[in-house]
């Protein structure tokens, strides 16, 4: 079950045992509070910290206040756990104690397993990540569902009705990440009494650093060199520091890097590669996105978006040594936007 799927029912499957499977750390907490309105608050153990004898006493041990109530225990960060008492783990989870519901939040949970086949039959999976769906033989991010889900957890979270324009907007300037997404929206549902809207969140969505980073990055990719030069020290004079503005760069540049790596590769092996199929297998998600970023890659050549790995790590490797100073910082940066027109 995906988590999607648990907001949208009317009642949360009663079971012994939960997991909570996902590297989100924001869609796991929602996850827990839906569980905990159906069995109460829950007590919290740090799965790096405690031994197979402390939660199975916590298991084992019934309320003194709440008789006849299960009592709620959640491993947070569980994976490292899981894998040190997996036995104990799985023969647990098949004879589980009748006065207790146990919540693994782990980050991986691979299906094949035997841990995660005993949690099918004897309890709950819920998969907190973004949703998929098969396209061929492959599978892809779902927009479209994660886009439905964000309009209605807006109105409900938020008490503000999100436009399906304003949800794709708002994916596409702050996803993956769910938890910066609902801090947005938070936001957003600020400037407004009912609806946000797509042309409320295209003024407002992300802030205006956020949105000069993307405009510098845009302008580099597109030869503006000027233009991006411009954008950058806006930031500089803004407080930002050089290493916030590369993890931006070097998230979007990769991207193409990949794409172009991709497509390399299936033509060094003899297929006909299709640039579409590989600029989305690199993480661009929406159609817009899509046909801006073939046209850069066009523009940059394979040869020249290729480098773009080297030349992130250069840089990386300067801002951590050579140019960690102010000042050198940013003249790093400056320096590898002329190198980006350049390549």
């Amino acid at each position: 079950m995906h988590l999607f799927e648990l907001f949208e029912s009317a009642e949360l499957p009663r079971t012994p045992v939960y997991a909570l499977v996902g590297s989100d750390r924001f869609l796991q907490r929602i996850a827990r509070e839906r569980i905990e309105q159906a069995w109460g608050e829950g007590d919290v153990m740090a799965g790096d910290a405690i031994e197979w004898r402390d939660l199975g006493d916590r298991l084992r041990t019934r309320s003194l206040f709440e008789q006849g109530a299960a009592r709620l225990v959640v491993v947070d960060e569980a994976d490292r756990f899981v894998t040190a008492h997996r036995e104990a783990v799985e023969s647990y989870c098949q004879a589980p104690a009748d006065s207790a519901v146990l919540v693994l939040c782990l980050s991986k949970l691979p299906a094949n397993t035997r841990l995660a086949k005993i949690i099918t039959k004897h309890g709950a999976r819920i998969d907190c990540a973004e949703p998929t769906t098969a396209r061929g033989k492959r599978t892809q991010p779902d927009t479209r569902r994660t886009q439905r889900w964000l309009q209605r957890w807006s109105e409900e979270r938020h008490g503000r009705k999100l436009t399906a324009g304003a949800a794709a907007l708002v994916w596409e300037r702050m996803g993956p990440n769910f938890g910066m997404v609902d801090q947005e929206l938070a936001r957003l549902s600020l400037y407004c009494d009912r609806t946000i809207d797509e042309k409320l969140a295209r003024a407002q969505c992300g802030g205006w650093r956020k949105r000069t980073t993307w405009e510098m990055i845009d302008a580099a990719l597109d030869g503006r060199t000027a233009e991006a030069l411009r954008q950058l020290q806006r930031l500089f004079d803004a407080g930002e520091v050089a290493m916030s503005i590369f993890g931006q760069l070097s998230w979007s540049l990769r991207r193409y890097a990949d794409a172009a790596a991709t497509f390399d590769l299936e033509a060094r092996r003899g297929n006909r590669p299709s640039l579409q199929g590989a600029v989305r297998q690199a993480g661009f998600r929406w159609d817009r996105e899509i046909a801006a970023a073939q046209t850069r890659l066009r523009r940059l050549g394979r040869a020249r978006a290729m480098r773009l790995h080297a030349e992130l790590l250069t840089l990386d490797l300067k801002l951590k040594s050579t140019h960690s100073r102010a000042g050198l910082d940013q003249q790093a940066v400056r320096d590898f936007l002329l190198r980006l027109a350049a390549l």
